[in-house]
């Protein structure tokens, strides 16, 4: 059933998001050689940590951070120059929390829905931002990370060719995904 495939999908995610993380920190380090500041969003907690664990003197917001330790790294990222890369998780550095010192974030895993991530890039993009803000997606080439990104960026395209907004905003690419994977399941068993 839909349980059983989401924790199947949730693997797979892992699994890719996992199988990257070399190419990630290599990708984050070329960046930094830039000067700006980076803010990095990533799902799983495991792939959080690498990330941060790799770049000494790094700010994060995790979940499993209580509020102060997050207001103290927040603060440190926004204020102090040599703080230059900021590793959060997709729902704790979500909603209400600015980010504006640096212009750009780095997904490396994705939501279900395109608010999901718009979500990530708008706490760059506020009052007090100076500059464009960059989104980088940073995907597994022949993943299920591949497929997530091709339907959310077609859904974007329908919400935003939806004026009367009828379209839910938020509904997730879920339902899509397990179709497109029972079409590959079934091209497979073909051959």
């Amino acid at each position: 059933g839909p349980a059983e495939a989401m924790v199947r999908i949730e693997r797979l995610k892992q699994l890719a998001a996992e199988g990257k993380l070399k190419g990630v920190i290599e990708w984050v380090r070329d960046f930094l050689e830039s000067g700006e500041k980076l803010v990095v969003f990533a799902h799983h907690q495991k792939v959080q940590l690498a990330i941060f664990d790799a770049f000494e003197g790094a700010a994060r917001l995790f979940a499993a951070d209580d509020m102060r330790v997050r207001q103290d790294n927040l603060d440190r990222f926004q204020q102090v120059d040599d703080c230059r890369r900021i590793v959060c998780a997709l729902t704790a550095g979500g909603v209400g929390i600015t980010l504006t010192a640096a212009s750009n974030v780095a997904l490396v895993e994705l939501g279900w829905t395109p608010a999901d991530m718009d979500q990530s890039e708008a706490r760059l993009d506020r009052i007090g931002q100076k500059n464009a803000v960059t989104c980088h997606y940073l995907i597994a080439r022949e993943t299920i990370e591949e497929d997530i990104l091709e339907l959310l960026e077609a859904k974007r395209r329908v919400i935003e060719a939806a004026v009367d907004g009828e379209i839910k905003e938020n509904a997730s690419v879920f339902g899509a995904l397990l179709k497109r994977l029972a079409e590959k399941q079934m091209a497979l068993e073909d051959v």
